[in-house]
Formats: C-alpha cells, sequence, structure tokens
C-alpha cells in the first residue's frame, strides 16, 4: 500500500509568490509524527489511528526529511526501549525488541511524551503529566533493572554488572540544532564513555518537563594528564562547542563511574581547544537528587585545555561558555 504523504502542495498565484517563497525557504512547515505502543503493527505515523508502534521508527523517517526539518514526534505513555523493545501502557507485557541503536535525533526534531492517543495540540496534555501518562525511553533492554536507595552513600552495584549487563546508551543522542525533549522520562542508559540517559551534541536543544534517572556513564578522559576525572554526565553530557536549555527538569539517581559529573557533565574536548564558543547550559527550575561521581556529583564543568587549571568546587572553569542554575 502506498505510504500517504506529508507534504501539503503549494499552489501558487501571483498575490502570495512572495509568500510562498518564503514558506519554502524555511521548510515544508511542521510535520507530527503518531506513535502508540498500544497500536496495531503497519501503521505509518500519519495520524492516531495510524500511528507507528515505536519511536525508532518515527525517528527513522524523520532524521531522512531534507532540512531544515520542523518535525514533532508524539508518543503514547508507555515504556520505549532503545533496541526496539517496548511494554504498551494497555497490556504492560513487554515485547524484546532486536535491533535500534539508540534514539538518535538530527536537527529540528522534537519527541514530545506524555500523552494518551487522542490529543490534537499538545496543549490537550495534562501538565504536569501524571504518573498513569509517563511515556518512558530505557536503555535497560531486557527490562530487568532493580529499584535502589537514593540515600545510599555509594551507587548501587547493579549499575556496573547484575541487572544493568544488558543496558546501553546513550538512550538519546542528539546530533543536530534546534532539537528538543519534552515529558520524557529517560532511564536506565549506560554508556561506556559519556552521557548514559542524553548526550547533546548540537546546538539550541531544549529539555523540559524531563526526568533522567538511573542513568550510567563510564567516563571520556580528555583531561588525564592533569590528573582530573574523566568527563562523564551520568545522566546528561553537553560536549564540544554546544548548548542545552533544560527546564523543570529532575536529575535522580545518575552516576558517572569513573569520571566527573554524577547528573550532568558540560566539557570541551581536547580537538577544540582555543575556540571562542564553548559548551554551556541553562538549567531552570530543575532538582538535582541522589546522583554520585568522584567529583561533581550533580554538574561538572570543563571548558577546554585552553585553561587547564579550573578552580573552584564542582571544577568551575571561569573560561567556560556559561552556566546557570537558578529557581524559576
Amino acid at each position: 500500500m502506498k505510504a500517504k504523504s506529508r507534504i501539503r502542495r503549494l499552489r501558487l498565484v501571483p498575490a502570495c509568490f512572495a509568500l510562498a517563497l518564503a514558506v519554502c525557504a524555511q521548510g515544508w512547515g511542521q510535520t507530527i509524527i503518531y506513535v502508540n505502543a498500544d497500536a496495531p503493527s503497519g501503521g505509518d505515523g500519519t495520524n492516531w489511528a495510524s500511528a507507528y508502534r515505536h519511536p525508532l521508527d518515527a525517528l527513522s523517517e524523520a532524521n531522512g526529511f531534507p532540512e531544515p526539518r520542523n518535525v514533532q514526534i508524539w508518543i503514547v505513555r508507555g515504556t520505549y526501549m532503545l533496541d526496539g523493545g517496548l511494554i504498551p501502557n494497555g497490556t504492560g507485557v513487554h515485547e524484546p525488541g532486536s535491533g535500534g541503536g539508540g534514539f538518535n535525533m538530527t536537527a529540528g526534531i522534537g519527541m514530545y511524551g506524555g500523552l494518551v492517543g487522542t490529543e490534537e495540540a499538545l496543549s490537550d496534555r495534562t501538565l504536569p503529566i501524571p504518573d498513569a501518562n509517563l511515556t518512558v525511553l530505557s536503555g535497560d533492554k531486557d527490562n530487568n533493572d532493580v529499584v535502589f536507595s537514593l540515600v545510599s552513600a555509594s551507587p548501587p552495584a547493579s549499575f556496573w554488572g547484575g541487572t544493568y549487563a544488558d543496558n546501553d546508551g546513550p538512550v538519546v543522542q542528539i546530533q543536530g540544532g534546534d532539537c528538543t525533549l519534552d515529558g520524557l522520562l529517560i532511564r536506565g542508559g549506560k554508556s561506556g564513555t559519556v552521557g548514559g540517559g542524553v548526550h547533546v551534541n548540537g546546538h539550541h536543544s531544549t529539555i523540559v518537563r524531563c526526568t533522567l534517572y538511573a542513568n550510567y556513564a563510564a567516563g571520556a578522559v580528555q583531561h588525564g594528564q592533569f590528573g582530573f576525572p574523566q568527563h562523564g554526565g551520568g545522566g546528561l553530557a553537553i560536549s564540544a562547542v554546544h548548548d542545552c536549555t533544560v527546564l523543570n527538569s529532575v536529575f535522580v539517581g545518575n552516576w558517572a563511574g569513573g569520571g566527573a559529573g554524577g547528573a550532568v557533565s558540560i566539557f570541551q574536548p581536547r580537538s577544540l581547544a582555543g575556540l571562542d564558543e564553548r559548551a554551556g547550559g541553562l538549567f531552570v527550575n530543575c532538582l538535582f537528587v541522589g546522583n554520585w561521581a568522584s567529583e561533581g556529583g550533580g554538574v561538572s564543568l570543563y571548558s577546554s585545555w585552553k585553561n587547564p587549571n579550573p578552580e573552584g568546587a564542582g571544577r568551575i572553569d571561569a573560561s567556560i561558555r556559561q552556566l546557570h542554575i537558578h529557581p524559576k
């Protein structure tokens, strides 16, 4: 069956020719792709009735659109693993996956959770998102992670073995500018380098109303010769010359195994030293609870090798682009 076209044809008349040129210059307008784990198989994502069952299918389509993109992926409550597995909200039964390499986003894509499958606009969502409407993106492929205490002085052993042996990450990889994560619980990511939950590698990304829970990053050496800990960012890593705005979000129970920044790591790799523009973040009305790291259990900041001797608690370097953490 031929897939439905998502692009409206433009009929040009002289009176609106200039407007049409402006529209073409900015891309083809906004596209919405629908995802619902409870939907029947075979959907094409064009509406709720024919929704895709997994965000990986929606991302495969969205990433193939020409730039500039303006794509929103609306995801119904349920749990979606990065290997294509899922747990529909309706059945609660784990359906194992067999592939996928994480939720990889290129420029101009947003993923929105907390939906129930009847919304006609994002404003139709119930906010704050209730537990019953949680949309979960998970690195726990076998769905066997255990809940652990957040009051422990050290992270649980399960992070580096046991139930985390099957986990993978980053759960979400942002590889282009102007991406959005909104209304998602991101958990169980395990990265051998940085950003177990989310790795931001693009300009002007936004994370809003999200919870990053129980994610792990082993760390990546960038400043080893100076005796500094590795970069980590168990929950979130912002790297290179990129930036991210994080609003009304929670970082809980994340760990940087051999590095700094249990919840968040913001850093500039050695290869980009000397650039005037550096990684940065704006955090507004965010909560950091029970995160672990060798240094900076909450947030760790490094700029670049331009200044290899950062000063102050949490390794805050005056040459970093920007970091603001303040209440609403």
